[in-house]
C-alpha cells in the first residue's frame, strides 16, 4: 500500500532541522506538511473509541492543502481494530489513492506497520466487494 517513511524526530520534539512541535501538530519546512503525532493520545492505540476520536481530529487536516505525516513515534501498541477505526475507515470517505497522496507515515514499528496494512487491505477489500 506504499507507506512512505520520513526522517525521525530527535529527542524532545526537536527535529534535526531545528523545527519543534506544538500539541500534536507541527509544520515541516520545505514542501508544506503537517505532522500529526499519535503519541499525544498515549502510547497504546488499542480501542475503536480512541480510533474514532483520533480520526475525527485527523480528518479536517486531510481536507487541507498540506500533506499530513502520521507520526507513530513512541507508540508501543496499535491493534487491528484501532487501525481500522482510525486509518482504514478513512477509505469510506476518500479513495485509497487520495489517502496515499495526502499522507505519509513515520515512526512505525514492524508490528504497527502490519496492523495498519492489514486494516487497510481488509477495508479496501470490503469496499470493493460492496460495489
Amino acid at each position: 500500500l506504499g507507506l512512505q517513511p520520513f526522517p525521525r524526530e530527535a529527542e524532545g520534539g526537536i527535529r534535526e532541522d531545528g523545527t519543534t512541535r506544538s500539541s500534536c501538530l507541527y509544520t515541516v519546512p520545505g514542501p508544506t506538511m503537517v505532522v500529526f503525532k499519535f503519541s499525544n493520545y498515549g502510547d497504546s492505540m488499542e480501542t475503536r473509541l480512541l480510533g474514532a476520536r483520533i480520526r475525527a481530529d485527523l480528518r479536517p487536516l486531510l481536507d487541507g492543502d498540506e500533506k499530513v505525516m502520521l507520526d507513530f513515534s513512541g507508540i508501543d501498541t496499535v491493534t487491528n481494530t484501532f487501525a481500522d477505526e482510525c486509518i482504514a475507515k478513512l477509505l469510506l470517505e476518500m479513495p485509497l489513492d487520495a489517502l496515499k497522496a495526502k499522507t505519509t507515515f513515520t515512526g512505525l514499528t514492524p508490528m504497527t506497520e502490519i496492523s495498519i496494512l492489514t486494516a487497510l487491505k481488509r477495508r479496501q477489500m470490503q469496499i470493493l466487494h460492496n460495489r
